[in-house]
């Protein structure tokens, strides 16, 4: 947004608050109607402030979709480490990895005890998760980086 915009829109905001403030008692209609005695065009007013606004809100939104993709990229990143960390091992290293996490802290793998009945496949992947569990348990409240 230009400077220009915003020393219009700072403009607009001061002369509507200067209107409003005197405007106690007075219906929407009286208030439109003293604006357009002094030359200000509400309805124009009207149209820029909901543009304006729904610049700040996809502004706000884009934000939040941006930090989440940036997240997502990071966890993804952690995900492929894991894994290739992982890739070679066999089922006993992966039960050995699952005991030292359990011993680390119990809650990570409390969900998955019957994991000698399991194929070596799904076993590295509940060992991907409880891996990522751990890291963002880690880093909760920070960024992920």
């Amino acid at each position: 947004m230009s400077t220009n915009k915003n020393l219009e829109y700072i403009k607009l905001l001061d002369k509507l608050s200067e209107t409003f403030g005197d405007s106690e008692g007075q219906s929407p209609d009286e208030i439109r109607e003293e604006l357009n005695e002094e030359g200000f065009d509400i309805v124009s007013a009207e149209t820029e402030f909901y543009k304006f606004q729904q610049e700040i809100s996809m502004a706000a939104k884009r934000q939040v979709l941006d930090v989440a993709g940036k997240q997502r990229n990071i966890l993804e990143s952690k995900i492929n480490n894991i894994k290739e960390k992982i890739k070679g091992w066999t089922k006993d290293q992966i039960m050995d990895r699952f005991k030292d996490l359990s011993i680390a802290d119990p809650n990570l793998v409390v969900a998955y005890r019957d994991l000698e009945s399991k194929k070596e496949e799904d076993i590295k992947e509940i060992l991907i998760d409880i891996e990522l569990a751990q890291l963002m348990a880690e880093n909760e409240g920070e960024d992920l980086e």
